[in-house]
């Protein structure tokens, strides 16, 4: 029950009460008549405290479940008081994004393989995640520019060297972080070097660690100067899918997410690429807030205040509150 109708409820029970004066002050009316009428009065007057009590203590923690967990556990209400990722260019090589989420100008999609629409889900899920949408999902950076890199259709193998040439993409889109929620176990040269190219660039790379439940993490997130993903459930708790988590730069809420997918449906999905997801916004976060107070972030130091948060020596706000 929403909060909107508490005023209704209110109004109810005041009128029973009301009504209840009114039959003490009434009784000459016919005994069987006055009975009736306040008896309605009383169960009017119990059912409406009833439900005004339960609106008042219980109804606050509905509003925060509407977004999902994730929400509250990172604050992201707290957080868009300081950012909501405005100088910011995501660039997320992924299965592309639907017709939905597309501008009309199509600045914010390009396919380096198939159609420009995603046919997978995964990369408008994805999106969903950062960008948030309409009234149904609290994107973590709403205000950020994220330029979607299609680079698959289905659930086929991608070649590397689609991978490659999207991250070379994304460096000559001028992007500022690069979300991977892709990965192999196998090694790629190309893909290597492309990373690097991007971190001389000064990029952020943040990828997920996969979702196997097993101790080898993936590529690239296993590269040297990407930033690893793992998930949490709601519980706290490492999610049983999450490849190293112990190697993981950070652990984020992955665990039955918000999102929409390629049909329009709002669904809760899991996987380490939900939490992969919320850090590539977290970080347009940081880096934006950085910008504001005249400070260039560099990558080290991004990693550095995942990993104290990662340790619990910090919180997701605390970096601003130090920057104030």
């Amino acid at each position: 029950m929403e909060r909107v109708f508490l005023p209704i409820y209110l109004v109810l029970f005041i009128g029973a009460l009301y009504l209840n004066k009114y039959l003490e002050k009434h009784r000459y009316l016919e005994r069987t008549t006055f009975k009736l009428l306040r008896k309605i009065a009383i169960v009017i007057g119990i059912i409406c405290f009833i439900i005004t009590i339960f609106t008042l203590f219980f109804n606050f923690s509905f509003e925060k479940d509407k977004y999902g967990w994730a929400i509250d556990y990172i604050n992201y209400s707290k957080l868009h008081n300081y950012s909501k990722g405005k100088s910011q260019k995501i660039a997320l090589i992924d299965s592309g994004i639907s017709k939905f989420q597309i501008e009309k100008d199509n600045k914010n999609a390009v396919s380096l393989t198939g159609g420009i629409y995603d046919v997978n889900g995964h990369g408008t899920m994805m999106y969903s995640i950062i960008k948030g949408y309409k009234n149904d999902i609290y994107g973590i950076a709403p205000d950020a520019e994220v330029l979607s890199i299609k680079v698959m259709e289905t659930e086929e193998k991608i070649n590397p060297s689609v991978i490659a040439d999207a991250i070379n993409l994304a460096i000559s889109k001028k992007c500022t972080i690069i979300v991977l929620c892709i990965g192999s176990y196998i090694f790629n040269q190309n893909i290597s070097d492309a990373l690097k190219c991007a971190l001389n660039e000064r990029i952020t790379l943040v990828s997920s660690s996969g979702d196997y439940q097993n101790n080898d993490m993936m590529f690239p997130a296993s590269e040297l100067g990407v930033i690893s993903v793992g998930s949490l459930s709601a519980n706290k708790n490492i999610s049983d899918f999450t490849n190293a988590p112990s190697d993981c730069t950070i652990l984020a809420p992955g665990d039955e997410i918000k999102t929409v997918n390629n049909k329009g449906m709002i669904t809760f999905t899991s996987g380490t690429s939900q939490a992969t997801s919320i850090i590539a916004g977290y970080v347009a976060l940081l880096r934006d807030y950085s910008l504001q107070k005249n400070i260039i972030m560099n990558n080290k130091e991004i990693r550095s205040i995942l990993e104290s948060i990662n340790n619990k020596k910090t919180t997701y706000i605390d970096p601003f509150l130090s920057n104030k």
